[in-house]
This record gives structure tokens, sequence and C-alpha cells, in this order.
């Protein structure tokens, strides 16, 4: 991701990833293969080129970035159609809970890209963990 001979600035993220995916499927063409990566690649473009070279994905995704999964995921436990799993761990004091929405829209933009949602919050009697990830 540095300046290439005739250019004023440095390449993106994006860009060097959709190079590394046209390298990898011109080496390895039937491979099947699983990407993770972090919330930049959990919007429309990133995941219709990971989709149309036939990768799987788990993205990371982040509340203040895609708002619209986020609210989806929340509305959709009330009405039951969220299998969700929590426990208390006396050994750690924590209490993990897992959440899982199937087939969810990615947001109102595009709702023909569907992913399941999971959210996973480890919390204790100080502090909060959650992570939460979009994948196919």
């Amino acid at each position: 991701m540095v300046q290439h001979d005739g250019t004023a600035t440095n390449d993106c993220a994006r860009n060097a990833a959709k190079r590394c995916l046209v390298k990898l499927r011109q080496a390895h063409p039937h491979r099947q293969g699983m990407v993770t990566d972090d919330s930049l690649s959990a919007h429309a473009p990133p995941m219709e080129t990971l989709h149309a070279d036939g990768l799987h994905s788990i993205l990371g995704v982040k509340a203040g970035e895609q708002t619209s999964l986020f609210q989806q995921g929340q509305a959709a436990e009330p009405i039951g159609r969220v299998p969700a799993y929590e426990r208390h761990d006396p050994a750690t004091g924590l209490v993990p809970r897992v959440r899982l929405v199937n087939a969810m829209p990615l947001n109102e933009a595009h709702t023909a890209i569907r992913g399941n949602f999971i959210a996973y919050w480890a919390m204790g009697a100080e502090r909060v963990q959650h992570l939460s990830w979009v994948t196919d």
C-alpha cells in the first residue's frame, strides 16, 4: 500500500485487498476460502466482490458504522427471530451472551446483500466487552 511510480498518494487498503483477491483467484481458481476482515470490508462493494469470487467471509462490524444492522438485530430478539444464549460462568464471574440473526439485510440501501449477524457480549462486574460480526 505504498506509492506506485508516477502517483502522488498511497494506495488504500480496499484497493490492495481487491488486487490480492485477483492474484489469489488467478493462482487458485478452484480453491474455496474464508476471508476474515475488520469493519472496513463489511460494506456492500467489498462483500459483493467476495461473493462474486466465491469466497466466504467473517467480517467485523461496529454499531456506529452499520447502524441498520444493529437495529435489525435488536428488533428481531423480542419477536422470537433470534436464537440467543446466555449463562453465568462462576469461575470467571462473566456472563457471556451470544445473539444470532440469520439472513439479515446488510443495510437499508443494500437489502439484497444478506448475512448472518452474530453479536457477543462478555459482561462482568466492572465492564462489558462487545464484539460483532457478519458472515455468510
